[in-house]
């Protein structure tokens, strides 16, 4: 298909010199706004400040207005650089003078050069689509020749898909006054208003006055209007909430099946209490998956029971007994859990009871503490690390020497290092050798100057 010509069109009617313009210098206050214009004239302080500090990149577009008195112009396209030009109190502005023209051509021309120009809001896009059809309709009617389909022809001016321009025209013929505002302001999308629009207009009224208000950001306009219109449908003999989901999920999702199923059982109202659900293929999901109350305290009692049996299996390994240490260490000193976790915080400020209490409660060596954090239970307990790991029967021996980071132990000894820093590790592994301590996963990595005291590092067998 052809390209639609506008310019080509208007000299098919015989508009003379359209093509022929010129370019002068006009005082502002000769020009008067088109009272046609719809659209917005908004933003305009910072278009000032552009005009201001680079000037007008574009001339506004005017036309001379016949049968006045003295010489004026009415804009055709540049209300927004008008404004912006007034607000920074110029007195002329450069002006492209178009020959005189029809009102069907003036208001094509005032369409076409706002089209492009910036964004427009939908109500502006709708806005245009209906006075394009309306000129283009008019000039068919005064015997101008319109070639290809009138949609085409319209979306060519506008710039806008044939697709959406029939979208509009449904919302525009059926969309009730009450979304009309929020839509223009742009509270629901386009996808959305065409939803409600295929609503009847007693259900596009009572679903604003019922769930405009609903939690944006829970469910999508156009997922919420769909299901309120299947709520409106929904039977006298719906149940108002599905009684097989516990937070009382609404009902009316599936009582088309239930209402297929009536026709053989004419008592049935829902899955749920149907004699025949079981084996059903065309049970509902919500029944599907429902169990009962005595089926779901078997289940809890099944992971209860799973989960003791995974403690005990873990408490019979090497590395079981250091919850049973940390909590005999605990008891010696006569602490609660809650006065052990202050002890770590006042000491390190980086453990607290609901750490001690994940130790204690262990359930696998995921829960387990670190080696550092082994190191700071001993230093807080004023215990041994050994009798924590299960290496010594012995709870408090003789607390092993602290070497300065100078002293050097022999090559590839594990050590334990101390920062008394109150960030990050105060405790970390290392390892010894060509006279720095390195990270033992990094070899390449020097362990951190903060680091300044440490001891050997005996690691229990798991």
């Amino acid at each position: 298909m052809a390209k639609f010509d506008l310019a080509a069109l208007m000299g098919a009617a015989e508009v003379s010199n359209l093509d022929t313009m010129q370019m002068q210098e006009i005082p502002l206050d000769l020009i008067d706004d088109n009272e046609g214009n719809f659209y917005g004239i908004r933003e305009i302080e910072e278009l000032a400040e552009a005009i201001a500090l680079i000037g007008l990149q574009q001339p506004l577009v005017v036309m001379p207005m016949l049968g006045i008195d003295g010489e004026r112009y009415k804009l055709i396209a540049g209300h927004r650089r008008k404004a912006a030009l007034l607000h920074n109190q110029a007195e002329t502005a450069p002006c492209i003078v178009r020959t005189p023209m029809n009102s069907a051509y003036e208001e094509l021309m005032l369409i076409m050069t706002n089209s492009t120009g910036r964004e427009l809001t939908y109500k502006e896009k709708m806005e245009q689509v209906k006075r394009v059809e309306a000129r283009l309709m008019e000039l068919k009617e005064q015997g101008v020749e319109l070639p290809g389909k009138m949609r085409a022809r319209v979306a060519e001016i506008t710039k806008v898909s044939e697709s959406e321009i029939a979208r509009m025209k449904f919302i525009d013929k059926n969309l009730e006054q009450v979304w009309r505002e929020p839509l223009s302001k742009g509270e629901i999308n386009p996808t959305v208003a065409n939803a409600i629009a295929h609503l009847t207009p007693e259900r596009q009224n009572s679903f604003y006055r019922d769930k405009f208000d609903f939690p944006k950001k829970r469910f999508s306009y156009e997922q919420e209007v769909k299901l309120y219109d299947e709520e409106q449908d929904a039977k006298p003999w719906t149940p108002k909430t599905c009684p097989a989901e516990e937070s009382g999920t609404k009902y009316y999702d599936c009582w088309t099946q239930v209402a297929k199923c009536r026709e053989r059982l004419p008592d049935v109202t829902c899955c749920h209490t149907c004699p025949e659900v079981d084996g059903c293929k065309d049970v509902c999901f919500s029944q599907r998956r429902y169990k009962t109350p005595e089926q779901l305290d078997a289940e809890r009692q099944s992971a209860m029971d799973a989960e003791q049996a995974e403690r005990r299996a873990f408490l019979q390994t090497r590395a079981g007994q250091i919850p049973q240490r940390i909590q005999s260490a605990r008891l010696a000193k006569n602490w609660s859990e809650e006065q052990l976790g202050n002890e770590l915080w006042c000491a390190f400020e980086t453990l607290d009871e609901d750490d001690v209490e994940l130790w204690e409660n262990a359930t696998g060596e995921g829960d387990l503490p670190s080696i550092g954090e082994i190191m700071a239970l001993s230093q807080v307990l004023e215990c041994s690390s050994d009798y924590l790991l299960g290496l010594s029967d012995v709870l408090r021996p003789s607390p092993k020497v602290w070497h300065d980071r100078s002293e050097h132990p022999v090559d590839d000894t594990l050590v334990l290092m101390l920062s008394r820093r109150h960030t990050g590790d105060n405790f970390h592994a290392a390892i010894f050798q060509g006279k720095e301590f390195w990270h033992p996963e990094s070899p390449n990595i020097e362990m951190p100057d903060g680091y300044q005291q440490w001891q050997p590092l005996t690691l229990p067998e798991v």
